[in-house]
């Protein structure tokens, strides 16, 4: 995002004119109307639009929220009205060379015309893809089977063996495909509210060391040992009768 008055001030420069040395077909400079109608062939061009500064929680019922904003990120809008004053902000929209992104579409039709085609494919062809069919479908069964017998796993382990035996426990986490199937196994982590439902890490030589319970204190309370004090100890009379 950037001004039009620094984009009107790049056009001005040393740079753009030997630029324009090199390819003339760039609108010549020469003073302040073919400096502005040069800078109004970037939204003729869709290469930059006007926009303006929006609030993300515009029009939402809650309170706006406390961030931090990311440097150089901003939630703007798309101005219908492409003017040019000096203090107006315009974004750039090009995308660069869309070479691959055409050559990705063509090579998706060319396989999906493929796949129409498979009853004339020769018969070897189709031979492999349904056996590989088959294969797939063997591995998603056997998957699914894991995620059960790892489920009856636990819930017998955790009666038998206390707190319980986890089979693969980072197999359904946020990580990455290898990383779901390490470690092979793990304990059930019961040391603590928040972690509740992770797992410990198996140990080196088979025992794990439990780090012992703080021990809690016997000693009253003051609260406690005020009001005890003041129910044992008899009132005084603050207005004693004369003898």
């Amino acid at each position: 995002m950037f001004r039009v008055k620094r984009a009107l001030r790049a056009l001005e420069s040393p740079a753009y004119q030997k630029a324009q040395k090199k390819n003339p077909s760039l609108p010549e400079i020469t003073d302040r109307a073919s400096l502005e109608n040069a800078f109004k062939l970037l939204p003729l061009s869709m290469l930059a639009l006007r926009v303006t500064k929006s609030d993300p929680h515009e029009g939402h019922d809650h309170a706006p929220k406390k961030g931090k904003r990311v440097k150089g990120q901003w939630t703007v809008r798309i101005e219908p009205q492409q003017e040019a004053g000096d203090d107006m902000y315009y974004v750039w929209l090009w995308e660069g060379s869309q070479v691959m992104r055409k050559v990705y579409a063509g090579l998706a039709l060319l396989a999906i015309f493929a796949i129409v085609l498979y009853p004339l494919w020769p018969l070897k062809m189709r031979q492999g893809v349904y056996y590989l069919s088959w294969g797939f479908l063997g591995l998603l069964g056997l998957f699914f089977l894991m995620a059960i017998f790892r489920v009856i796993l636990f819930c017998i382990t955790y009666f038998a063996v206390p707190p319980g035996l986890w089979l693969y426990p980072n197999l359904w986490e946020d990580v990455s495909f290898m990383d779901s199937f390490r470690p092979v196994w793990a304990w059930h982590d019961v040391s603590g509210a928040g972690n509740r439902g992770r797992t410990k890490k198996p140990c080196a030589d088979g025992v794990c060391s439990r780090t012992p319970r703080r021990k809690r204190s016997r000693r009253p309370r003051l609260a406690s040992v005020v009001l005890r004090r003041s129910l044992l100890t008899p009132p005084v009379n603050p207005y004693p009768l004369p003898l």
